[in-house]
């Protein structure tokens, strides 16, 4: 199937939810959603220093029912989403062939020296934040430059602005201070973070009022769009294990992807270059 809006950040509370918030999405117009599952950096404390990192990521929930449910209509991917605060935490979630089985590795930084560490090592696709707390940005510019270097995108999520007075000021905060740490040159990827059904909005809707993140209704559209096809292509680049150049995938491993997927090299080009719509990977 091609590549439509994508919601790369669905929060189900349960498995019991994912079907539901799965459903809203494919009728809101997305195309392409990913589940997240989420590591709190406690459990790393709980675990102990010398736990193993296979133990500490749980392995991805079981959604081949739901995958095949959806199949031709909705591409659902799974997401990990762990908290660090500190590179013994980042190393651990590198060295997990757990954390390898997601489509999508996304990790939040806790304080300065994380997000520093996210940006110049890790091999992951998108960095994400507790929109309460804008303090890792306290980095040097020079570190977002980096990860955008690196393919690395930032994440804007819109379901805060819905959920509460509260919530709205901080993502404004947080959006505001991301625009100011990359001077509006950051790669931004626009997911909903809704763990409810009632939080989702049609990419439309959310392009409408997306000028409340700093954020022009064509450039809202493309956070959904074009940025979340380059992080799912950079995803499956750092799976497979091959180079990326920044904002695309090298023609060898895109050809490498559309042979895998059953489309001869020379059409997978064609239909990158004459559609803003490409193929999903599986």
């Amino acid at each position: 199937m091609s590549v439509g809006f994508c919601d790369l950040n669905l929060r189900p509370p349960n498995k019991a939810d994912v079907r539901n918030l799965c459903s809203a999405a494919k009728n809101a117009g997305y195309s392409v959603v990913a589940v997240s599952t989420e590591v709190d950096v406690n459990v790393f404390a709980k675990k102990g220093k010398k736990g193993d990192a296979n133990a500490i990521i749980p392995p991805p929930m079981d959604l081949t029912a739901l995958q095949k449910e959806f199949e031709g209509k909705l591409k659902i991917l799974q997401r990990l989403t762990v908290q660090i605060s500190d590179n013994l935490q980042a190393y651990k979630v590198s060295q997990s062939s757990t954390a390898m089985e997601y489509d999508i590795l996304a990790v939040q930084p806790l304080n300065p020296q994380a997000f520093q560490h996210a940006c110049s090592v890790m091999e992951v696709d998108i960095v994400s934040f507790d929109a309460s707390d804008c303090a890792p940005l306290k980095a040097a510019r020079k570190v977002v430059r980096q990860a955008g270097e690196r393919g690395i995108y930032f994440e804007a999520q819109y379901s805060p602005l819905i959920a509460s007075s509260a919530t709205r000021r901080n993502a404004i905060t947080l959006a505001h201070a991301l625009h100011a740490v990359g001077r509006g040159k950051c790669n931004l990827v626009l997911t909903s973070g809704a763990a409810a059904s009632t939080f989702l909005r049609s990419p439309y809707d959310v392009a409408n009022f997306s000028m409340l993140l700093g954020l022009s209704e064509e450039s809202a559209k493309n956070c959904m769009k074009q940025a979340a096809r380059t992080v799912l292509l950079n995803a499956q680049a750092r799976k497979i294990g091959r180079g990326m150049v920044f904002g695309s995938l090298s023609r060898p491993v895109e050809d490498k992807l559309a042979e895998e997927n059953g489309v001869p090299p020379s059409k997978k080009r064609k239909a990158d270059d004459d559609a803003s719509e490409v193929t999903v990977i599986n």
